[in-house]
């Protein structure tokens, strides 16, 4: 697995709330968001790790020098104008090959990160999903033809009845190689022009360019926090 973790963002929701720290370096017990995912990666033989820092990079390059990793550092100087885009572009220019993404936010028990591991023995480009998409939710949602394929992505605001049959996305991504070059052709072209993108965009505009499959991890399991709630949520369940 190569693996590429975008880690430039500035948390503002929990900012407002909590430490002003990188949502990754947030304390979890005696370890953090961050520790948890690179144990994780280096568990499970990950053929290469990159980085992509911005806000407070300091802090997030010393905490990974003291852990004596191989890890390669990118720095998104334009992190104020990112949303995410523009820092997958930067890693992926530094090596174009197959990868899993993974958002730095993002939690998962061992259960779920085997399940993700999984997947980097395949060609398919795979979205992971926790669950259905229900009224408690917003953000990216997933909707899964009969035949398995992904047949539409969103990112919305809250929860309408026209989205039952949505999953709720999960800060993971796995692009495989029948995807990659076009996939990275249309990051270039959108991050050219503006910046304020989430990497979801290209595809969802060009969805029926690409490829890919769902696979859902028990939502139980697997967290991602942009408030003191979710966060509170998460830690409930790692002291349990």
């Amino acid at each position: 697995m190569k693996a590429i973790i975008l880690a430039a963002g500035q948390g503002k929701r929990l900012r407002t709330q909590g430490p002003k720290l990188p949502k990754c370096l947030v304390k979890i017990e005696q370890t953090t968001p961050l520790e948890i995912l690179l144990n994780q990666l280096e568990k499970f033989n990950a053929e290469s790790i990159t980085i992509v820092v911005g806000y407070k990079s300091n802090l997030i390059i010393e905490k990974i020098n003291s852990l004596g990793l191989d890890i390669d550092i990118v720095v998104n100087e334009q992190y104020n104008e990112d949303t995410n885009i523009y820092s997958l572009r930067l890693a992926l220019e530094k090596e174009l090959a197959p990868f899993t993404l993974f958002e730095a936010d993002c939690v998962f028990s061992d259960q779920s990160f085997n399940k993700i591991s999984s997947q980097s023995l395949t060609e398919n480009s795979v979205w992971f999903t926790c669950g259905q998409f229900n009224n408690n939710q917003s953000g990216g949602i997933i909707k899964v033809s009969d035949s398995g394929t992904v047949e539409d992505i969103k990112i919305v605001d809250c929860f309408d009845n026209k989205y039952l049959k949505y999953m709720k996305m999960i800060g993971v991504l796995k692009v495989g190689i029948n995807e990659l070059e076009s996939y990275f052709q249309y990051i270039v072209k959108y991050s050219d022009k503006n910046k304020k993108q989430y990497y979801h965009q290209p595809w969802i505009d060009n969805i029926e360019n690409f490829k890919s499959f769902s696979v859902d991890l028990p939502s139980n399991q697997v967290f991602s926090f942009n408030t003191i709630d979710e966060y509170n949520k998460m830690l409930s369940f790692f002291k349990g």
